[in-house]
């Protein structure tokens, strides 16, 4: 049981952690880092 607990503790911050990655990457990396030229 604390076994099971713990992994699903794990998986939530591991989940959690991820969707914020991403949420990140797909709103502001072509912000930070234009794909194409500013001009563009």
């Amino acid at each position: 049981m604390i076994f099971v607990n713990k992994s699903l503790k794990n998986v939530l911050i591991a989940g959690t952690a991820s969707g914020i990655i991403s949420g990140l990457v797909k709103l502001g990396w072509e912000n930070i880092m234009p794909p194409r030229t500013p001009e563009r």
